[in-house]
């Protein structure tokens, strides 16, 4: 199969370019190649916007912010529609560091026992003023 000879450690180009093919596939038991396109069910490494953001009922590429819906709660006014499409976190992630404050580093902090949004969130915003006298 390989042009490799038993005497002579040579290899080949056209034997690199078979062996690298054959790596690239991915095959199941049988030894049929295979798309997977499918994503696990639970992942373990998901991103912490999980936590922040619902999905659309209607439409699974959109999502909310839950902390905007609930400051928007009793008023005439609808949260913004972030884009889900693609699978992107990046937008969602934007959000939450910009208006919020929450990144991957302090989310923690947001979420209670069982990793639900705190239904108190106080976003704080420290100003120090130095105070010189002449």
């Amino acid at each position: 199969m390989s042009s490799v000879s038993e005497h002579n450690s040579t290899i080949t180009r056209s034997s690199l370019s078979t062996l690298s093919n054959e790596r690239k596939k991915r095959k199941n038991n049988s030894g049929e190649a295979v798309a997977t396109t499918s994503k696990p069910v639970d992942r373990i490494n998901k991103s912490h916007t999980t936590y922040f953001f619902h999905k659309d009922s209607n439409n699974n590429e959109i999502a909310y912010c839950v902390l905007c819906e609930r400051k928007l709660t009793g008023t005439d006014k609808n949260p913004y529609p972030y884009s889900r499409k693609g699978g992107s976190t990046s937008n969602l992630t934007s959000h939450l560091r910009d208006k919020h404050g929450i990144t991957k580093f302090n989310y923690l902090e947001y979420l209670d026992t069982n990793n639900e949004v705190k239904t108190y969130i106080k976003k704080l915003h420290v100003i120090v003023f130095k105070h010189s006298e002449y």
